[in-house]
């Protein structure tokens, strides 16, 4: 009888020992598994299938994922008819496009493909997940190295903003947030890794927010001879300017005011010129040079 209770005894240890083994096993490939992603936070994503095709139900509601989402993929970027996508489970896909953050890291999104270089700004092929990569392709998020930083008394090259409620006198709203750059050879570069970098000037946004890059020019037109500049709101105000038409300016940034107008900064001013009162031909294009910044919500008196 007391033979037993020893056997008992000892397989009720083993069955446990074992059963930890298993849990370990588990949890370990469950990490090794645990890729996640946030999706646009301003527009959410689509769902599609492996043909690319948008679906018209998900988990039996709208194929549809809400915008600032976060959940898991597996795999690293497919591409379906020469769009890169990421699989999510269930024979179900979102664009890469849509995408603002991998693995709870900082994340690059590129307007265009960008060449790899070196600290000296020479381009190289890095040895990546096992193969020589020339460019880092566009619409595809990449992680990078450094810490998003902020500042409220200085303005970095390349910055964005989030929710802010006020306007500073250079009227770019405070504070600022940027990640670290690397001058070399007189050009701006982010640090991906170690030892590899891309041109600043690729880079569209920074955790789904758009970066500012720094200001282009854009003509005066309109149907007079002349129009003035306005405040955030549209309005003229005693620090108002004429301009006369045909006169080239410097901007900065386009913002969505209050009134659902299109105004266009004036660099180096807190003063706006209205898209109605630009050359149409010669406006400034915020979708390749100049931050597109949506201010109805926060930008106040």
């Amino acid at each position: 009888m007391k033979v037993k209770k020893i056997v008992y005894n000892f397989l009720i240890v083993l069955f446990s020992l074992v059963g930890l083994l298993v849990l370990k096993n588990n949890n370990v490939n469950a990490a090794k598994n645990n890729h996640v992603l946030t999706v646009d936070r301003y527009v959410g994503s689509y769902v599609y299938n492996k043909n690319g095709k948008k679906l018209s139900s998900y988990h039996g509601k709208r194929a549809y994922i809400p915008a600032n989402s976060t959940l898991r993929y597996y795999g690293t970027v497919r591409y379906i008819n020469n769009k890169p996508f990421y699989y999510i489970g269930n024979g179900r896909y979102i664009h890469a496009e849509r995408v603002i953050q991998l693995n709870n890291r900082g994340t690059f999104s590129l307007m265009k493909s960008s060449y790899i270089y070196n600290k000296n700004g020479q381009r190289i092929k890095p040895l990546l997940n096992g193969r020589k990569v020339t460019k880092f392709l566009s619409k595809i998020p990449i992680n990078f190295s450094s810490s998003v930083r902020s500042t409220s008394n200085k303005l970095p090259a390349y910055y964005f903003i989030r929710n802010a409620s006020f306007l500073e006198k250079d009227g770019i709203p405070s504070p600022r947030y940027y990640v670290p750059t690397k001058k070399i050879n007189g050009k701006y570069y982010y640090n991906i890794a170690r030892g590899i970098y891309i041109k600043a000037n690729n880079v569209s946004q920074v955790n789904g927010y758009f970066i500012n890059r720094g200001s282009i020019s854009g003509q005066i037109g309109g149907v007079y001879n002349s129009t003035e500049s306005v405040n955030k709101n549209g309005d003229r105000t005693v620090n108002s300017r004429r301009y006369k038409k045909g006169q080239t300016l410097k901007f900065n940034a386009r913002i969505l005011n209050a009134r659902g107008l299109y105004l266009y900064r004036i660099k180096n001013s807190n003063q706006f010129i209205s898209s109605l009162d630009l050359v149409t031909n010669k406006m400034p294009n915020p979708n390749k040079s100049l931050t597109v910044i949506d201010l109805t919500d926060y930008i106040k008196e």
